[in-house]
């Protein structure tokens, strides 16, 4: 067995993780995981566009060597339409574009279930 080359590590660095460790609890983190090994739809939401990437990476670099489905770490708000894939998914937006995702994903919510992550900011 050998170790992979450097481009098909995924990217993550250590800073990714701390903020990970930081916004989310562990628990939560575990359920995490288990969606993403049983590829469902995932939507990380998070206050700003600087956690979300550091986020969405360190969550998809844990299920490593695997890959998720369809994995877009920073949805824009013109493609939120492809919350209707019926694939597992993991999607990141800004808490900005929450409004137009809930109205995607209220129209058929029953058959396609999906987990929920949103990161809140501390108060000062």
């Amino acid at each position: 067995m050998s170790q992979p080359a450097i481009l098909e590590l995924p990217y993550a660095n250590n800073s990714f993780f701390q903020l990970l460790l930081d916004k989310l609890k562990p628990d939560d983190i575990i359920t995490i995981f288990t969606v993403m090994m049983l590829e469902k739809k995932i939507l990380l939401i998070a206050p700003k566009e600087e956690q979300l990437l550091p986020l969405s990476f360190a969550l998809h670099s844990l299920i490593y060597p695997f890959k998720y489905c369809i994995f877009v770490p920073q949805l824009e708000r013109k493609d939120i339409q492809m919350l209707n894939i019926p694939l597992g998914v993991f999607f990141g937006i800004v808490k900005s574009d929450e409004p137009s995702a809930m109205e995607v994903i209220e129209d058929d919510v029953e058959n396609k279930p999906v987990l929920f992550i949103e990161v809140f900011d501390e108060e000062p």
